[in-house]
């Protein structure tokens, strides 16, 4: 699992749909955010709508304003990409995340539900 996230990771490096932001103390990284914009296809007329797949701050630096750093980066790029909606997923279970996600406005949009076998 962790081969084939750091094989996405390298693909998008590539791609100019996608974007990654880092976040450094002391040249070394504290956080960063990585995503992306991609075409609803089912809509007519597709709509260009923008992604996060991931934000990570590490433990240290958190509650330091690293995330809100790197979001309004984000959101600045999104922008600029003429994005109106930015959409990601967050484990229902992550409650610092999901309160994080809605200090930037993000707000329950739909659900996505499993079942084990």
């Amino acid at each position: 699992e962790k081969e084939g996230w750091l094989r996405e990771l390298k693909k998008s490096f590539k791609n100019p749909e996608t974007k990654i932001f880092v976040a450094e103390e002391n040249n070394e990284p504290i956080g960063y955010t990585w995503i992306n914009t991609y075409y609803l296809n089912y809509l007519e007329p597709k709509m260009k709508v923008g992604f996060v797949n991931e934000m990570f701050v590490t433990e240290k630096f958190r509650g330091k304003g690293i995330s809100r750093k790197l979001m309004e980066k984000s959101t600045e790029w999104f922008k600029q990409q003429k994005i109106e909606f930015v959409s990601l997923s967050v484990f229902v279970q992550n409650k610092d995340a999901i309160e994080v996600y809605k200090k930037f406005g993000f707000e329950p949009f739909s659900l996505y539900m499993r079942k084990k076998l």
